[in-house]
């Protein structure tokens, strides 16, 4: 039902989504960082960090064509319920239309950077661009985002529809942080830099 947005564009091995299991290929997860988390949330920059660019990647190359239609992103029903649940997170809320109680995560679930509460608040005050849209069962929308302000990681946000796709209502179900390392996040993130600058494909 929605279009893959940049998987087409970036290096395919880093976005791409295995069909059995609707889990980020074999690939990358061989190449997963381990780390020791903590409950704590992830803290956020509030700034650029100059060491997060890097001048020897080059941007992609997107046709008017493209660009129209990574515009018409933040229009899509899923990206504006996602909008809507991180706002009201931020305001405060640990009930809202827009979000079950799932996606806020517990004191298990955050240590794995799983749940809205396992990663600072700033983050989703700011904006984001959307990678990949994926179709999973239930009636499940998978969107990868990066943020703009401080691309350090991708989350990924699986939103259950309630409805029909005639009226779609989108519920936020599960937040967490993908599977991508260090070094991908780079490239993919290098390869976006004049994009994530630009308000109008941000959401």
């Amino acid at each position: 039902m929605w279009k893959l947005i940049l998987s087409i564009f970036l290096i395919p091995s880093l976005l791409s989504c295995n069909n059995k299991d609707k889990n980020i290929t074999s690939e990358i997860n061989k190449n997963i960082i381990t780390q020791n988390y903590t409950s704590a949330p992830v803290p956020f920059l509030p700034d650029y960090n100059p060491k997060l660019w890097d001048d020897k990647i080059k941007p992609i190359e997107l046709t008017q064509e493209q660009l129209i239609e990574l515009e018409k992103t933040k229009n899509l029903p899923p990206i504006i319920a996602l909008r809507n649940a991180l706002k009201d997170y931020v305001s405060g809320k640990r009930v809202s239309e827009y979000f079950y109680k799932s996606a806020l995560g517990d004191s298990l679930t955050i240590k794995e950077r799983i749940g809205l509460d396992a990663f600072d608040a700033n983050y989703y005050a700011n904006k984001f661009i959307a990678l990949v849209f994926n179709n999973l069962e239930d009636n499940v929308i998978e969107v990868f985002i990066l943020p703009a302000k401080n691309p350090d990681k991708i989350f990924v946000a699986h939103l259950h529809n309630e409805t029909n796709n005639d009226n779609p209502k989108f519920v936020l179900k599960l937040f967490m942080q993908s599977h991508h390392t260090n070094t991908e996040i780079n490239t993919i993130r290098n390869q976006l830099k004049e994009l994530l600058k630009d308000e109008k494909y941000l959401f």
